[in-house]
């Protein structure tokens, strides 16, 4: 494979860095605000998610109450958003390291 090097100006290098802080910034807040909510399910139903995981997945025995499956349901999603937040994250933080090293030459 063979790389090649592509000049940026330092303007447009600047506001490429800047868009990907704020929305570094913007997707923390978002983790955050996730994050919140499954602890008001793991405080409801006195479960932790890493545990509710395992239940979905048969690991382990179901311990959820008859009635709880629209906040299962809730959860799983949130779940899910939390994976895909957390993945997006790390590829912006990975990117703006690189536009970092970039940027000092």
């Amino acid at each position: 494979m063979s790389t090649s090097t592509v000049t940026v100006p330092k303007k447009t290098l600047s506001m490429l860095m800047r868009f990907i802080d704020e929305e570094i910034s913007r997707l923390r807040s978002e983790l955050g605000v996730v994050d919140e909510e499954l602890r008001l399910f793991e405080k409801k139903y006195k479960v932790q998610s890493s545990e509710f995981i395992e239940m979905l997945k048969g690991e382990k025995e179901w311990a959820l109450p008859e009635g709880s499956e629209p906040d299962v349901v809730e959860w799983e999603a949130l779940l899910e958003q939390r994976r895909r937040l957390e993945k997006r994250l790390r590829e912006l933080e990975e990117l703006w390291r690189q536009l970092q090293d970039y940027s000092k030459y």
